[in-house]
Formats: structure tokens, C-alpha cells, sequence
């Protein structure tokens, strides 16, 4: 028996033993044909209708069938199911490869401290994931690789990955501060140190917010020299968590952050004894962070003043001032915030030590006019955390209410009002 199939059914066929030669018979290329003619039974002859169109060979009256495509399907159950068996094996025998309790096919792996992890309840589906995923992941690695570093010491391996990776100029702004300031120190290649060496060099940082942003900054850099693999192999500060830094922990349980009515009324009486009372009346008033207020706008129509939020990535926001506030601080405006932030920050902790209020915290003295408004709100009127959020530039609420606002039920409205009468808007 002679079957008569195009050439371009045997382009077709092709095509489909090619995608199975591996399953079926483990060959490819110039060999696909002649397994598939030991396939068939040995009356039935598998040509290219170009051949039998030579009389001399064959006739066509020799032809007793016509197969046409449709009739060529290899894509059966039976073969399905073959195929799923092989999948499975090779999942197997794949490293860091599993198959859950759920069924589903899962691969995990832990590269430099960072958890990857592809997951599929189809075998093929899975495989096909998973080594995107791995293209992915060289391709990074590659991009890593590429990056010409000019040491491999670790301060200008933290420059480096500041200069990479940092978009915003004022995180570029804060990290280069702590590098320059807190992380000087670090000139021995990244191989010499070990995580008690790290502890060792933050916890003698002083500033809780500097403390966290050189923490990350080690971190990552750490992560990305692992991940790159020319610097180290092992990443020694992969699973250190800010709880074991004791210069960043211990900020949680402090207490008394803001200025009690009674220190307000101190603080605010003699104001005028300090060379910037304005400024310290101004923070009390609008709560921004101390280098904001070099940025900050007043709109004296609409009786607000707007702020360049630091922390949100320049967003703008507004507080509301008060009629008598905002007349007095428009007469004033000019003459305001001439020195510097570190000269501000240093001469009101003088202040404090001259007025026999004692520091409670880490935090910089000033900064903790910002906590006083934020807890001033609360007692002002305004319980809806949003809105305090808003007026203090914070992008959650948790920040809010359980870092800036301090709860005392003795503690009243009239307690504020007493000290500052109608300086505060109507809330």
C-alpha cells in the first residue's frame, strides 16, 4: 500500500515530530524520517509526492490511499499522557524542585538572601516558568556582573549601589549624608567583615533615622555584591533584622516624645529668651520637619502654608493657619530661618538645658516640636488619623498614631487652648 502525502503534509509532519522526537524516539534532524518510516507497518510506504511523480519509479496507479491532514494527528491521549509522565520525571530530577501536598510543582531558591520561589499546578506550564525565570535571573546577574566596580572596598562599594539604584535626590541626598558621616569608616574589602562587625558600626550611630538608613544601605549593598558573585559568596548580614540593631530598636520604646502642656507652657512663655523664638512658635504651629521649613510656602490670601514634604518624594501639602497667626507670621516671615539646620538643632537643645527641661529621647530636641503638634491635633479636635496624616506629611497612619501622637485621658483641649488661646485654627 502506497500513501500519496503532499509536501507540504510532510512539511507538517515534520514540524510535529520534531516537537516529539525527543518523547518518542530521543533523536532529531536527518534521522525524524526514517523513525517515523519504522513506525508505520511494513506495507505502508511514507514519500514525498515528489518522488512518485517520477513514472519511472512509481506510478500513480499504484497509489491505493490519500491521507490528508486532519487524518495526521499525533496529539492523542495516549500520547498526552506520555508526555505528562515524562514531564513529571523530569521535574524530579530538576534541583531545588518539589512537588507540594496540594499537587502543585514548586521550585525554591534562596540567592543571596532573597527567597525565589515559581509555583504551577501544570507540569509544562511550570517548566516553561521556570526557566523564564531563569533567564530573568542570569540576565540580572549578568547586568550585575557588567557594572565595572572600582574596588572592592566597602565604602565605595556603598557609593556605588547609592549611585546605581537611588532615584530620588533626596534619598540620594540622606544616604550619601550617612555614608559620608556614619559609614567612613569602612575601608577594608567587603570580604574582611563579618556581621558582628556591621552591629558593631551601627549601634554607634546615634540618630535612629540614620541608623535605619545605613542599615538598609549595608544590606543591600551586601545583597547586591552576593547576588553579582565577584566580591563575596556569602552574604554574612543576610538574615540581620533591625530588631538586632540596638540603635534602631530601642527607638520603639521610648516614651514621651512630645512636650507635655506643662512643658509647652515653658517652652512657649520664654520663647522669646531664644535667638529664634519665631522659629520655635513656627514649629509648634505647622509641625513640618526642621529642613522643610527652609522650603515652605505661604499663601497669605488663602491663610495656609505649603510644604515640600521630604518623605513623600516632594508632594506638596498645606496647614491651615489661624487668622491672628497668620498675620503676625506674615509681619514676621522675612527675618526667619537665616541659619543653618545644624545651627538650630544644636542652640535649641541650649535652650532646653537654660529652661531645666530634660531630653527623654534620641530624637533631636527640635524634632520633638513636630511630635507636640501632632499630639496637639488629637487634642485639638481632629480624631481622624487621616487627616492628622495628612497635615504631618506621613504616608500611614501607623506612623501617626502610634509614633507621633502620645494619649494621656487627663489631658483636655482647654489644656492646649490655656497656653496658646487662638493662635491654632479652628480644628
Amino acid at each position: 500500500m502506497f500513501i500519496n502525502i503532499s509536501d507540504d503534509l510532510i512539511q507538517y509532519a515534520l514540524i510535529i515530530v520534531k516537537r516529539y522526537s525527543q518523547l518518542f524516539f530521543g533523536q532529531q534532524d536527518n534521522q525524524l524520517l526514517d523513525n517515523l518510516k519504522k513506525k508505520l507497518p511494513e506495507n505502508v510506504f511514507f514519500l514525498p509526492a515528489t518522488h512518485y511523480r517520477n513514472r519511472d519509479i512509481f506510478s500513480p496507479a499504484n497509489i491505493d490511499n490519500k491521507i490528508e491532514i486532519e487524518d495526521f494527528n499525533l496529539k492523542t491521549k495516549e500520547n498526552e499522557d506520555f508526555m505528562k509522565i515524562k514531564l513529571l520525571e523530569q521535574i524530579k530530577t530538576m534541583s531545588n524542585c518539589r512537588i507540594r501536598s496540594d499537587g502543585r510543582f514548586e521550585w525554591r531558591k534562596t540567592i543571596a538572601g532573597v527567597q525565589h520561589n515559581i509555583c504551577d499546578s501544570d507540569p509544562e506550564s511550570f517548566i516553561k516558568k521556570l526557566n523564564e525565570y531563569k533567564k530573568q535571573l542570569k540576565k540580572h546577574s549578568n547586568n550585575i556582573k557588567d557594572k565595572p566596580k572600582v574596588s572592592h572596598k566597602l565604602i565605595d562599594l556603598l557609593n556605588d549601589y547609592c549611585n546605581r539604584y537611588k532615584q530620588n535626590i533626596s534619598s540620594i541626598n540622606n544616604y550619601k549624608s550617612v555614608i559620608k558621616n556614619q559609614l567612613k569608616t569602612l575601608t577594608l574589602n567587603i570580604e574582611s567583615y563579618t556581621k558582628s562587625m556591621i552591629v558593631d558600626v551601627l549601634n554607634k550611630i546615634k540618630a535612629h533615622r540614620m541608623a535605619e538608613y545605613a542599615f538598609n544601605l549595608l544590606k543591600n549593598t551586601f545583597a547586591d555584591a552576593a547576588e553579582g558573585g565577584l566580591i563575596i559568596k556569602f552574604n554574612p548580614i543576610a538574615n540581620l533584622k533591625k530588631k538586632d540593631i540596638a540603635s534602631i530598636s530601642s527607638i520603639k520604646q521610648e516614651k514621651g516624645r512630645w512636650f507635655t502642656p506643662k512643658e509647652q507652657a515653658i517652652i512657649y512663655q520664654n520663647r522669646h529668651l531664644s535667638k529664634f523664638g519665631d522659629e520655635i512658635e513656627f514649629f509648634l504651629m505647622v509641625g513640618c520637619r526642621l529642613g522643610e521649613a527652609f522650603t515652605a510656602k505661604p499663601d497669605w490670601n488663602a491663610k495656609r502654608i505649603y510644604i515640600n514634604r521630604t518623605k513623600r518624594d516632594g508632594t506638596a501639602g498645606y496647614v491651615p493657619l489661624s487668622d491672628k497667626y497668620c498675620d503676625y507670621l506674615k509681619e514676621h516671615w522675612h527675618t526667619m530661618f537665616k541659619h543653618t539646620k545644624k545651627y538650630y538643632g544644636d542652640k535649641f537643645g541650649e535652650f532646653l538645658t537654660k529652661l531645666g527641661i530634660q531630653r527623654q529621647t534620641k530624637e533631636k530636641p527640635i524634632h520633638r516640636l513636630r511630635h507636640t503638634f501632632a499630639t496637639n491635633l488629637y487634642y485639638l479636635g481632629i480624631k481622624d488619623s487621616k487627616a492628622r496624616a495628612y497635615l504631618l506629611g506621613h504616608k500611614t497612619t501607623r506612623v501617626t498614631d502610634d509614633i507621633y501622637t502620645d494619649f494621656d485621658p487627663a489631658i483636655k483641649k482647654e489644656n492646649i487652648l490655656e497656653i496658646y488661646g487662638d493662635l491654632y485654627p479652628e480644628f
